[in-house]
């Protein structure tokens, strides 16, 4: 992989770190000190030109939880996703209808050109544009996430990129989901996945292309309910050799834990993945997700995994150089839609790891 294609951040050991890094000093509780980076991101210049730019006049430097209340509701001017689906587009998913459409069938803002501009140059200080390398030069697992288009191409191409510059790991994890392949992505995901049916399928052929290994020789585990597919589980374990080395790939398409109203989201099946493989305490695990993602995926993962778990969690990105127009979600809407997802993700952590609650690093 060319170093070109990635700018390494040093600001893990400061106050705004838009990577949102377990690094603490010794003798600072973790959740202090992750709500002191979530206090910095939005505290920052970046940031705070992002709400100037839509004439809104919020406190900003007041306690954390009552701004970030503040934010929720003014960010929802941000969901291009609802405009989208207000206006006619079909919806991500059929069981979450009044959602919102599908990320790349988004409103445009109807900014200005230069206003877009700036909106790209905000959202890359506050880290969702430059990917940067992992901080370890090993991990435990390194855990491709699912998504739509060609994510599922790119998230299992870096992860053997990183291997193959010299990251060791001896497990790579592929996460999934039930989600039907839309035909709104049909265009992007045929190039890397022809007939593919749904997401799981997706990364599957995405890590076969990357890893070169032969999908059809596997070991596989399921349960196929009958009453709802939300709640259908597929596991299935691959081994190959790469790069001179043996690798166990696992693939996994989780249940939900809300069946009725959605299928597994990310939470799902990060969570699914440790409990049934059974993952010790004290693991480190490196996500992969595309980098307008980055800042959100770790906070719900700090949330959801790290802290309960005990756990290393590190996300990453895979270059915007690799982002083809085929993806389709690298415009200004998408940028301020996943600011607002970063939002919510730290005011969710915020409501469950009040200031004060005493918790070990990971």
């Amino acid at each position: 992989m060319a170093d070109r294609s990635f700018n390494i951040d040093t600001s893990a050991s400061n106050s705004f770190d838009p990577a949102f890094l377990i690094s603490t000093s010794p003798g600072v509780p973790t959740v202090d000190a992750i709500r002191s980076k979530i206090q910095a991101w939005i505290g920052s210049s970046w940031f705070r030109e992002l709400v100037r730019m839509f004439d809104e006049d919020i406190e900003l430097d007041g306690g954390l939880d009552l701004t970030l209340e503040r934010l929720e509701a003014f960010s929802e001017r941000w969901d291009f996703r609802r405009v989208a689906r207000e206006r006619g587009a079909p919806p991500d998913d059929m069981l979450r209808r009044g959602y919102g459409s599908a990320r790349w069938l988004s409103a445009a803002t109807g900014l200005p050109e230069s206003a877009e501009a700036r909106v790209f140059a905000d959202a890359s200080h506050l880290g969702l544009v430059q990917a940067r390398r992992p901080t370890l030069s090993k991990y435990d697992y390194v855990v491709a996430l699912g998504g739509a288009r060609l994510s599922c191409k790119f998230r299992p191409l870096l992860a053997a990129e990183l291997i193959r510059a010299g990251l060791s790991v001896d497990h790579v994890v592929l996460l999934g989901a039930a989600r039907p392949v839309a035909e709104s992505e049909r265009e992007a995901t045929d190039t890397y996945a022809p007939g593919a049916s749904d997401e799981f399928d997706l990364i599957v052929a995405g890590a076969q292309e990357a890893f070169g290994f032969d999908a059809s020789a596997y070991n596989e585990k399921r349960f196929d309910d009958p009453s709802s597919a939300n709640l259908s589980w597929v596991v299935r374990h691959l081994s190959t050799s790469f790069e001179g080395k043996s690798l166990t790939v696992t693939a996994i398409s989780a249940p939900s834990s809300d069946p009725l109203r959605r299928r597994a989201n990310s939470a799902d099946t990060i969570i699914f993945f440790l409990q049934y493989e059974r993952v010790p305490a004290d693991t480190t695990l490196l996500l992969i997700t595309s980098q307008i993602y980055v800042p959100y995926v770790q906070l719900e993962a700090l949330r959801t995994v790290a802290l309960p778990f005990r756990m290393s969690v590190e996300t990453v990105g895979f270059p915007i150089e690799w982002m083809p127009p085929l993806q389709g979600l690298n415009n200004a809407n998408h940028y301020l839609q996943e600011v607002r997802s970063t939002i919510q993700a730290a005011r969710r952590f915020c409501q469950a790891y009040p200031a004060g609650t005493l918790q070990r690093e990971p």
